[in-house]
Order: C-alpha cells, then sequence, then structure tokens
C-alpha cells in the first residue's frame, strides 16, 4: 500500500543557547513527534552570543540576517516547502529582518506562511514604530496565512490585519515533568524557599521582588530567596546586564540580611529540576509577558505561583486561588503580602501546588501544545480560501 509523502514544512528559528522562551519553543518542535506528521526543514537563525545582544544593531546582527535570508532562498528553491512557521519578532530590528524572510517565501516559494507570537509586546512595539516602519509591518502582516497567539486574551494583537478566523490560540507546553518525590508532605527540612527562574530582567519584576523580600524578611528572616537565571541586556528598559545587577546587588545589601538571598545562574536538565522541585513558592512579578514557560515549569514542580494580574494570558493559566496567587503588577507591597500568606499557611502552601500540578498535567504539556500547533499546520495547508 503506498502512502502520501508527508508536507514539508520549514521552522524558521534559533534554538538555545542562550535560553528563552521563544528558542526553548522552537527546540521543542524540532525534538517533537510533529517529524512523524510533517517533512520537517529549520532554518537556523541562533546568535550564540549572550543576552546582551538582543534587538542590537551591530555588524553580527546584520551579517548573520543577510546569511540567513539568503540561506532561506536556498531552502525554498531547493525544499520548495509547503508552509512555514516563523516565530515573529516584537522589536524594529527583529522585525525587518522576518519582513524579509516573509518577502522571500513569497517571492521565491509557494510555502504558507504562519507567524507566531511568542508574547504580548508587538501593539507598543508597533505603536512606537516610525511610521515607515508600521506600513512594512500592515504589508507584511496582511499576507501571512495564520497568526498564531499563546491565549484568548491576546487575539485583539492580530485583528487589526487578519479575520478573526486565522487567528490561532496555541498555548505553550513544557515537557518538564519532574518526581516530586514527597514534595507535599515534607516538613522542616530546611529554610523555606521563595524561587524565581527566567532572565535577569528588570521588566521580569527581579527589582520588585527583592523589595518584596525585604518586606517578608522583617517578619520571617527564616526564609531563603532564591534567584535563577541570565544577567543579560534588558531590551525594554534598554538597561545593560552590569547595570541591573549593580541595582539588585544594592538593594540585597540595603536588606541587611545579604545571606537570605541567592543567585545561582542560568540551570538546565537536572539541576534545574531539582530547584522547582525543591521550592516551596514559586514567584515571577513579570510587568510584560505572552505565557511564560518559567510558570508552566514551576507548577509541573508542584509550586504555587505568585505572579502579575493582568500581564499576556498569565491569568489564564495560573488561576487566583485555585492554583495561585495574582497580584497587580510592580507593587512590592501586594507581593510581600501574598509572599506571607503562602509563608504562613503550610496548607494552603501545599493545596495551591498540587493543584498547580494537576493543572500542567491537564492542559500545559508540550504533547498538548504540539498537537494544537499541528492541528493549525494541517488547517493551513488545506485551506483553499487563502
Amino acid at each position: 500500500m503506498s502512502t502520501l509523502p508527508k508536507k514539508k514544512v520549514l521552522i524558521i528559528g534559533s534554538v538555545p543557547p542562550p535560553h528563552h522562551g521563544c528558542n526553548v519553543f522552537v527546540q521543542q518542535l524540532l525534538n517533537s513527534s510533529l517529524q512523524q506528521r510533517f517533512d520537517i526543514v529549520h532554518l537556523d537563525t541562533s546568535d550564540r552570543r549572550n543576552l546582551d545582544n538582543i534587538s542590537k544593531l551591530d555588524f553580527t546582527n546584520v551579517r548573520l540576517a543577510i546569511t540567513h535570508v539568503f540561506r532561506l532562498i536556498q531552502i525554498c528553491i531547493k525544499d520548495r516547502p509547503a508552509l512555514a512557521h516563523l516565530a515573529l519578532s516584537q522589536n524594529t530590528l527583529g522585525f525587518l529582518r522576518d519582513g524579509l524572510f516573509l518577502l522571500a517565501l513569497r517571492w521565491f516559494s509557494k510555502a504558507r506562511p504562519v507567524v507566531h507570537l511568542h508574547g504580548s509586546y508587538f501593539p507598543q512595539f508597533y505603536r512606537s514604530a516610525p511610521w515607515l516602519v508600521r506600513r512594512f509591518v500592515d504589508a507584511i502582516l496582511r499576507r501571512v496565512s495564520r497568526g498564531i497567539v499563546l491565549g484568548q486574551a491576546l487575539r485583539p494583537i492580530f485583528s487589526p490585519w487578519l479575520p478573526d478566523s486565522r487567528i490561532e490560540v496555541v498555548p505553550n507546553g513544557s515537557s518538564l515533568l519532574p518526581h516530586l518525590n514527597g514534595k507535599f508532605e515534607r516538613n522542616g527540612r530546611r529554610e523555606l524557599r521563595v524561587i524565581y527562574l527566567g532572565n535577569l530582567f528588570k521588566f521580569k519584576g527581579v527589582l520588585d521582588l527583592i523589595e518584596a523580600a525585604a518586606i517578608a524578611l522583617q517578619k520571617h528572616p527564616e526564609v531563603k530567596f532564591c534567584f535563577a537565571g541570565s544577567w543579560g541586556y534588558d531590551p525594554i528598559h534598554g538597561e545593560s546586564a552590569e547595570s541591573i545587577r549593580g541595582q539588585c546587588e544594592a538593594r540585597v545589601a540595603a536588606t541587611g540580611k545579604p545571606d537570605r538571598f541567592e543567585f545561582l545562574g542560568a540551570l538546565t536538565g537536572r539541576a534545574l529540576q531539582d530547584y522547582l522541585v525543591d521550592g516551596d513558592i514559586f514567584a515571577f512579578p513579570s510587568t510584560l509577558e505572552g505565557m511564560p514557560l518559567v510558570i508552566l515549569e514551576a507548577m509541573a514542580a508542584g509550586n504555587p505561583v505568585i505572579s502579575s494580574r493582568g500581564v499576556g494570558v498569565i491569568s489564564e493559566v495560573v488561576i487566583d486561588g485555585e492554583c495561585g496567587i495574582l497580584v497587580e503588577k510592580s507593587n512590592p507591597t501586594a507581593l510581600a503580602k501574598a509572599i506571607m500568606a503562602l509563608i504562613e499557611d503550610a496548607d494552603l502552601r501545599r493545596r495551591l501546588g498540587r493543584n498547580a500540578r494537576r493543572r500542567f498535567e491537564q492542559y500545559y504539556t508540550t504533547e498538548k501544545s504540539l498537537a494544537t500547533l499541528a492541528g493549525v499546520f494541517e488547517k493551513t495547508l488545506v485551506d483553499e480560501t487563502e
């Protein structure tokens, strides 16, 4: 019996290192069961330098962009993909490069482009961009086949360019599913740990968490506050890694309890799993997100999550009072109050943690995310109205 050949799908994007949510997702795509449903080709746009190079204009970035555009043209001519998936940038330089990718797809192939937004900053980028860049965005996005967002609250981002029928929701997923090894039964084995995971950017609320820790430590001096992640250039505030690190160190010193803080750097693999499972409370007070993978990883490890209300689709993931506590963003006092509520109520802490794990297993595994994405690909490939 003969079988129909698999449709060729081009994945455009970078892979770790360094680690951030978008390239982790691309890596998941490439290592997934999608290989069994589609013939996957990858255009690797990785820049192996550290996070300080995000959204900066320098010779290396320009050289890489030109190289990747020409490599894409070669793929279009040689492999003739039927569909192309692109993780869309949310800054001027990144979008100009992505726009060139999409133009090359249009001119040198018949691939149907699917753009995937891994965040919620795009409207701010569009409003602040020069007039000519906005017209370029308009021209590019009106010609894509599908736009993908991370949750229902983000669907309006693509509304100026795409009809509702061509806007899809694909929640993020994580493959981290550690064994909890009696996490919910342990009592008094060591100091309680409030943990943070993510790149140490100002917009992710690192300074707010240190201020909240200073408040909480006045009443609970035995608690440890742990931070895992890399220092890097903050593209939202335009601040260097050195500046942000200096501000954090100064605020830690000002608490008078520097021994209650620990900065561990980037963690991966088993070290990351152990860090999350050994945590008691996960705090991530970011002010600008889509659907943070780190929250899903914390939920997978059975941690109650304290995060920001009204930021991205965090409120769709973390159900307030069920698997975590949501507070107003940029409010260290409210953040400290939520942290202390969980410090002081072990039963509540464990109940929210168990619920977080169950919610992760039900909705946010990598398998569920990629199955949804595969459905979008298949719908796009057979849609004759495009």
